[in-house]
């Protein structure tokens, strides 16, 4: 577990306090105004400025979703985004998708390291990417055995999800800076 810890220390600086209390599904609705700014109604509450996290976003993407805004801070946790209603669930995902952005990678074209940097080109689920990474040790993070996070010098994330997967010609490529 301390490898999960550190990769989720490492990749999400959102992480709601322990002690941020939880919220009944039931009343939350989450939703975007007629100017496209998030939203949340919490029982008779509406709050402006809102922010959603997720507390985990590698271990448990859909569960312990955390509802914060500016001025207050923690609003509190929402424990499963599947107990919320269809309407704020869809809004919700769609924030969570475009705020923890992670291209999976599906296939290395190749992989070149230069003066301490790893120059990357990827085929990704967003098509072909190229990239820049400090050293190997320094952003391509194991989650487990199969799983990988590669972070670039900007804080881009790339996932690949099963290095077994992949054909054996980006295995090949891979294994050779890893």
């Amino acid at each position: 577990m301390e490898g999960d810890a550190y990769n989720e220390a490492i990749f999400s600086p959102d992480l709601c306090s322990p002690d941020a209390p939880p919220l009944d599904p039931s009343q939350v609705r989450i939703f975007r105004d007629p100017h496209g700014y998030l939203r949340a109604t919490i029982g008779d509450r509406t709050y402006l400025d809102v922010t959603i996290t997720r507390a985990f976003p590698l271990q448990a993407s859909d569960r312990y979703i955390c509802v914060l805004t500016g001025r207050l801070g923690e609003v509190g946790v929402i424990e499963n985004l599947a107990d919320l209603d269809e309407e704020s669930r869809r809004v919700a995902s769609e924030e969570l998708d475009r705020r923890y952005y992670l291209p999976r990678i599906r296939r290395i074209k190749s992989i070149r390291e230069e003066f301490g940097a790893t120059y990357w080109v990827v085929e990704t689920d967003f098509g072909e990417r190229s990239f820049v990474g400090k050293g190997v040790r320094d952003n391509v993070h194991y989650v487990n055995s199969e799983r990988l996070l590669i972070q670039d010098v900007d804080g881009n994330r790339y996932e690949v999800f099963d290095v077994n997967a992949l054909d054996p010609v980006s295995r090949s490529l891979l294994f050779r800076v890893t």
